[in-house]
């Protein structure tokens, strides 16, 4: 019996250590592995992308909140329309603050803005796959697209954008101009008859156009007539 002490004593070692390894088990468990991220390598996890906003200018929401409408810096929808080869589109801004004008002739067109008491602007530009981009000299720029038949865009001077939706012009409703050593003259006649338009002289004097006879592309400024010729896409302004 005196041999087996020593087997005794480590057996009883053995029992006493895996006892110890199992008390130390359950009152510290083995912490869960970390759950892989998300969020690829880099990202933050909080990031969003960020929208392209230029400061709003307030006009009606379309769903009648009264809340501002965001003016987005970008182009108008890709139109599956073609534009016609030669039209006219005019109308009015939707606040009704300014009439627009719209010609286009092939891939080329122009267009005309005023508000028919001290605003104006002429802007040449592009036209084709259903959109038209024109801009002027001082600033003002239209971007628009055809749906359903109408030229629907922005239109921005400086940090404001006004939208419109305008439609064909049937005759004589349309854009006219004339230009003289004394004056340049620019209308927009609107489809139910109205007009808009500047007369500047040369001395740099502005007025609203006098009254236009488009029938006779014709008018009367400061007690002489002067002649108006019909404006398309491809004039020169």
């Amino acid at each position: 019996m005196r041999h087996l002490s020593p087997l005794v004593t480590l057996a009883a070692a053995v029992l006493w250590f895996a006892a110890l390894l199992t008390t130390d088990f359950v009152a510290h468990p083995a912490h869960p592995a970390a759950a892989p991220s998300a969020e690829p390598a880099g990202q933050p996890a909080s990031a969003t992308p960020s929208a392209s906003l230029s400061s709003t200018y307030p006009s009606a929401s379309p769903s009648g909140s009264g809340s501002p409408t965001p003016r987005v810096s970008i182009s108008p929808k890709r139109s599956d329309e073609e534009l016609p080869t030669k039209a006219v589109y005019v109308g009015r801004t939707q606040d009704g603050s300014l009439a627009v004008a719209i010609a286009v002739l092939g891939d080329r067109a122009v267009a005309y803005v005023c508000d028919g008491r001290t605003r104006e602007a002429w802007l040449r530009g592009s036209a084709g796959h259903g959109q038209v981009s024109v801009g002027s000299r001082t600033g003002w720029v239209i971007r628009a697209g055809l749906h359903d038949n109408r030229l629907r865009g922005t239109l921005q001077v400086s940090e404001r954008t006004s939208r419109f939706d305008v439609g064909q012009a049937k005759p004589p409703a349309g854009l006219y101009r004339s230009r003289t050593a004394r004056a340049g003259i620019g209308w927009i006649v609107l489809p139910n008859g109205s007009q808009v338009g500047l007369a500047t002289t040369s001395d740099g004097t502005t007025s609203a156009a006098p009254r236009l006879n488009p029938a006779q592309r014709a008018a009367v400024l400061n007690g002489a007539p002067v002649s108006a010729e019909p404006v398309d896409g491809n004039t020169d302004v």
